[in-house]
C-alpha cells in the first residue's frame, strides 16, 4: 500500500513508531538475545504495522505483541534454516556465517529466573512474560493471545504456579511468592 508523505496515515504512523518503537524493542530483546534478530523483529513488526495502520491503532499494546511474536517466530524460522545451510555448506568446508553471541548477565539472570523461566513450556513463558515484563493487564494478555479474558487468568495462575515450583526446585523455598504484574487489579484471594 503506497501512502503519500505528508498525509494523516504518514503521520499516524510516524507518532505510532515513536510511541511503541522502544517498547517493542525491548519486548523482543527480552526474548532474544542475537541483536541482528530482534532488529529484524522490530522492523518487521513495524512494516505489518504500518501495512494494518488502522488495526494497529485500534489494538493497542496487545496487537503489537502479538504481532512482534509472530515476527520474532518468523526471524527465528529463517536464522534456523540458513544455519541448518551453513551447517551443510561447513560439512563441505565452507565456513559458517554465524559467531558465539551471548546474553549479557543481568540481574534477573543472576537471580536464575531466565534460566527458570526457559525451563517452563513457551506458553507459559509467554504468559508470564506479556503480564510480568511488558506489564499487561489480563485484558491485554487474552488480546496478545487471542484467547478470552478468563482463559488468560487461568493460563497466567497457572503459568504462576509452575514458574513458583520451579524457583522453588532451582533457589530453594519462596516464602508467599505471589507478584502481581503492574496494572493488573488481582486481589490474593482470588489466586487461592
Amino acid at each position: 500500500m503506497t501512502r503519500e508523505p505528508g498525509s494523516e496515515a504518514d503521520s499516524q504512523f510516524t507518532d505510532y513508531y515513536r510511541q511503541h518503537y522502544a517498547e517493542v524493542h525491548a519486548y523482543l530483546s527480552r526474548r532474544c538475545s542475537e541483536r541482528d534478530l530482534v532488529l529484524q523483529a522490530v522492523a518487521e513488526t513495524f512494516t505489518v504495522a504500518w501495512r494494518r495502520l488502522d488495526e494497529a491503532l485500534t489494538g493497542g499494546r496487545p496487537w503489537l505483541y502479538r504481532t512482534a511474536r509472530l515476527s520474532l517466530n518468523n526471524a527465528l524460522r529463517t536464522e534456523r534454516r540458513q544455519d541448518r545451510v551453513a551447517r551443510r555448506s561447513a560439512d563441505q568446508g565452507v565456513q559458517s556465517r554465524r559467531g558465539d553471541r551471548g546474553a549479557e548477565a543481568t540481574t534477573v539472570e543472576s537471580w536464575g529466573v531466565r534460566e527458570v523461566l526457559g525451563g517452563l513450556p513457551e506458553r507459559d513463558q509467554e504468559v508470564l512474560m506479556l503480564a510480568y515484563w511488558e506489564d499487561l493487564a489480563v485484558a491485554e494478555v487474552a488480546a496478545a493471545l487471542g484467547c478470552s479474558a478468563g482463559t488468560a487468568a487461568v493460563r497466567l495462575h497457572r503459568a504462576r504456579a509452575r514458574f513458583k515450583r520451579a524457583m522453588a526446585a532451582n533457589a530453594g523455598p519462596l516464602t508467599d511468592f505471589r507478584p502481581a504484574p503492574l496494572g493488573c487489579a488481582i486481589d490474593k484471594e482470588s489466586l487461592t
